[in-house]
């Protein structure tokens, strides 16, 4: 009888040392795990940390590209703006008893245009039937750009760019706005360029009349004032090209501001 209870009771023991090493074991492994997804997590953070720090490292260097953009940028419309006052003093000066050849203003066509004078508001001039003046802005494309004409409170450039990036507090406002702004900001780039191209174009063909002309023998020299203001317009227009895109740059450049 005693053997018995003494056999039982070390069947008992037994039982309950196995239990305890199952759940010692499960125990272990679960500290195993663990300290496995711990040694993950702690890779993936430091894989963002060197993310985060290569980002912050382009966006510094992104600010410190816009930034000489921008410098780049005011020095070009300097020396633009100073070179369009010299052109424009220039070519007004040297006007009068000039030919233009023809062209159609205000519904009228007037044939061997030769400049009498110029002014601020109009030019006055002879042609095949008398004499006539025309205003600037009623003139062709092509003649306000010989002389330099603008229109009153035309602003050829716009570097406020800190006013592009103003976003309203509602999230969503801002984010139509931001959107609407990019749209507006691309579609008068594209129109620019396409400008660009035409221009580009036309002078290709202005120097192939010319060339044709002096082979001829003929006289050129309309051919040629055309052809210099036609690349006086380039000039402008890739100049103001390039100020279009910087604004860009910056706009793009504010739109994680404009997102949150």
């Amino acid at each position: 009888m005693v053997v018995s209870l003494v056999l039982s009771s070390c069947n008992q023991d037994d039982s309950q040392s196995a239990l305890l090493r199952e759940e010692i074991k499960a125990l272990e492994d679960r500290q195993t795990q663990a300290q496995g997804e711990l040694s993950r997590l702690k890779l993936q953070m430091n894989t963002i940390t060197k993310e985060k720090d290569v980002l912050k490292e382009q966006n510094i260097k992104l600010e410190a590209d816009l930034d000489a953009a921008g410098k780049a940028l005011e020095n070009l419309e300097k020396e633009f703006t100073s070179y369009r006052s010299q052109y424009k003093l220039s070519i007004r000066e040297r006007a009068p008893g000039m030919s233009i050849g023809n062209f159609v203003a205000d519904g009228k066509t007037f044939m061997n245009v030769k400049v009498r004078q110029v002014t601020e508001d109009m030019i006055a001039f002879l042609h095949d039937a008398g004499t006539d003046k025309v205003r600037w802005e009623s003139l062709p494309q092509n003649l306000q750009d010989m002389f330099a004409y603008e229109k009153p409170g035309q602003s050829r450039y716009v570097t406020r760019f800190a006013s592009i990036s103003a976003a309203p507090k509602n999230a969503t406002s801002a984010r139509a706005m931001f959107d609407s702004k990019v749209a507006a900001q691309r579609k008068q780039i594209a129109e620019m360029s396409a400008e660009v191209q035409m221009v580009r174009r036309e002078i290709a063909e202005t120097n192939r009349v010319s060339y044709d002309a002096k082979n001829r023998k003929m006289d050129a020299l309309d051919l040629e004032r055309g052809r210099n203001a036609l690349s006086a317009r380039l000039i402008q227009l890739e100049a103001e090209l390039r100020i279009e895109e910087t604004k860009l740059r910056y706009l793009m450049r504010d739109a994680p501001k404009v997102v949150r």
